[in-house]
């Protein structure tokens, strides 16, 4: 478990979150508590810059997803 912290010492994490049907909306909350809770439970303390959409798989221009690109390419 250190090894994945030390990995992310002094990074900015960026999460995607995606749902595919209006259905699913309300379960971007909860991807995003999850993987805010495995950052916690390894203990980073960083920043989290998140990126949520409901947007079907098939379509390759995500608005939020490439933002979420953008930024970790800056």
């Amino acid at each position: 478990m250190q090894e994945k912290l030390d990995a992310l010492k002094g990074r900015e994490v960026v999460i995607y979150l995606r749902v595919s049907t209006d259905e699913q909306t309300g379960t971007l909350k909860e991807q995003e508590k999850t993987v805010r809770e495995g950052l916690k439970a390894l203990g980073y303390k960083g920043k989290i810059t998140v990126f949520a959409e409901q947007e079907s798989g098939g379509v390759l221009n995500r608005k939020e997803l490439l933002k979420a690109i953008a930024e970790v390419t800056k």
